[in-house]
């Protein structure tokens, strides 16, 4: 992968969450991995050590939160430590903030929320600018 950043997107809602991120982040020379189903997620996890994750999550209507059982498996994979998480969705962050405690606890790894619509060309920048500083943003970081 050289000097390139690794980048994986997890959208598993079959809408595309992701529209114009992919081609601004490959033209920005990142090696992009889009997944959309979790199982597709976890094992991406388990494989490849990323440098930034966005996970599409939404509300499941139950009091949790879709995205929110990836989000455990991110925090405890030694090959994910370095990697900087951030949310992206539909919804604002704060209807998630509605959802049940045990659902709230993955969130902490987050160091971010994207909302949609955005413009791909900045949210990339602001991404790239964390990945920069991953003992500030990374996952392990988060989790002191």
């Amino acid at each position: 992968m050289g000097n390139s950043k690794g980048v994986l997107l997890i959208a598993t809602y079959g809408i595309d969450i992701f529209y114009g991120m992919e081609k601004e982040l490959e033209r920005l020379g990142c090696e992009t991995t889009i997944v959309t189903q979790v199982e597709l997620a976890l094992s991406a996890i388990n494989e490849k050590a990323f440098d930034a994750i966005i996970i599409n999550m939404e509300p499941d209507g139950s009091g949790g939160i879709e995205g929110a059982q990836i989000l455990e498996k991110i925090s405890k994979s030694r090959l994910q430590a370095n990697a900087i998480c951030l949310g992206i969705s539909v919804q604002s962050a704060a209807k998630l903030l509605a959802s049940a405690t045990k659902a709230l606890e993955a969130l902490s790894i987050l160091v971010g929320w994207l909302n949609v619509p955005l413009a791909p060309e900045k949210a990339c920048k602001l991404m790239l600018d964390m990945v920069a500083s991953p003992d500030k943003f990374s996952v392990s970081a988060r989790l002191k």
